[in-house]
């Protein structure tokens, strides 16, 4: 019989789709059970809305959210009879101004916490996304935001020369302005931890459906009429992230983001 691991992920629509097929690349042993929020795929693929009362759900809320939840003495029971349990969340601006010691500290006091309401102190794995999941899609660039702009149906108002010029641009953006020349996305939240880097990356890929010949070297005027009169030049948190999570490689995303991921990784794996 496979054994289990209980899931609890941050309230979102990429999160809540596709997260646990991310988790049985890492370690391909166990069955992951989603337990919050509700799966928003069903079978063959078909949407599902994310509940109200789960969308957005993060941090504290996500963790008064898990002990709620385990209060119910069936639901309990089935979560003590799994191997681990999985908390993902994005760290935001949480562990602003705090050491790795404090941030430990504190994983350790949510981990007392839920270890309170079991009868065992099963392993609590953290996988955390700093700041938030396009921290992966940029470290596994080839699958992540490159694989989004060279997706022929993705991009299919985009000529296939331009989609390229797109990739390229935007990936500079990345490595010089957002993340300003650092390798790891997760420093960002270290510069910038109150402005979120997804809304940092729909501004500048507005700008640049707006403004192509600013952004794109010797773009020519054939180019800049594509760009501007395509819709497809702009990234949605809900589409776009379940796309590249379905294809990024867990492996990957741990050789870039060193600072929090890994740890999970690394214990999920040798689980």
């Amino acid at each position: 019989m496979v054994e289990t691991i209980s899931c609890f992920l941050t309230g979102g629509y990429t999160e809540a789709g596709y997260l646990q097929h991310f988790f049985e690349l890492i370690n391909p042993k166990y069955r992951y059970i989603q337990r919050l929020p509700n799966k928003t795929v069903k079978k063959k693929g078909k949407e599902k809305a994310l509940c109200t009362s789960y969308s957005g759900l993060t941090g504290e809320a996500l963790i008064d959210e898990i002990c709620h939840y385990l209060e119910s003495e069936k639901i309990r029971r089935d979560v003590e009879q799994s191997k681990a349990v999985i908390i993902e969340d994005d760290t935001d601006d949480r562990f602003a101004g705090m050491s790795r010691e404090e941030v430990k500290l504190y994983l350790r006091e949510v981990q007392d916490r839920i270890h309170r309401l079991l009868s065992e102190p099963i392993p609590i794995i953290f996988i955390l996304a700093c700041p938030e999941i396009e921290s992966w899609f940029i470290a596994d660039w080839s699958n992540g935001f490159r694989s989004l702009f060279l997706d022929k149906k993705r991009m299919s108002e985009i000529e296939v020369g331009n989609r390229g010029l797109l990739e390229h641009s935007f990936h500079k953006y990345v490595k010089d302005e957002l993340l300003a020349g650092e390798e790891n996305p997760e420093l960002y939240s270290e510069k910038n931890p109150y402005m979120k880097m997804s809304q940092c990356i729909c501004d500048a890929l507005h700008y640049i459906s707006i403004k192509p010949e600013e952004k794109i070297d010797n773009a020519s005027i054939k180019t800049i009429c594509n760009i501007k009169e395509s819709r497809q030049v702009y990234y949605s948190k809900k589409k776009d992230g379940a796309l590249m999570v379905k294809r990024i490689l867990p492996e990957v995303v741990a050789e870039t983001c060193r600072m929090y991921f890994v740890d999970g990784y690394n214990e999920l794996k040798a689980l």
